[in-house]
């Protein structure tokens, strides 16, 4: 739903999908499971709320988050960190040619995809 206010045409999920694919709560920081380096995780368009581990979300505020995609305030706290943690010294933007090939770790990189043009690259 929060998508959708951006991009109306925005299709969202049937009651039978959405009980399908329930909201999740994730955490907000993973350790690496082989470095133990904490990463900062859950930081995307969908998060809704920020709450301790293991502090319940009423169900009704659950579906207020999922079906008008309102965002409840604690998430400021993820807002206020996305500058510092995509500063340019954090960022690597990728000019791609023929022949690239990029790996990182999904594990300890916040990532997102940029346009792409299908009707002139074949991926």
């Amino acid at each position: 739903a929060k998508i959708r206010a951006k991009v109306p045409d925005y299709p969202l999920l049937t009651p039978a999908e959405r009980a399908a694919n329930p909201p999740q709560r994730v955490p907000v920081a993973l350790s690496h499971p082989v470095t133990g380096r904490k990463a900062l995780y859950g930081m995307n368009s969908s998060t809704c709320r920020v709450v301790r581990k293991g502090t319940a979300v009423e169900a009704a505020d659950m579906d207020k988050y999922d079906l008008e995609g309102v965002e409840h305030e604690s998430v400021s706290i993820l807002r206020t960190l996305l500058p510092r943690v995509t500063a340019p010294e954090f960022t690597v933007v990728w000019q791609w040619r023929v022949g690239d090939l990029i790996v990182w770790d999904n594990r300890s990189t916040l990532h997102c995809a940029t346009g792409y043009d299908q009707d002139r690259f074949t991926r």
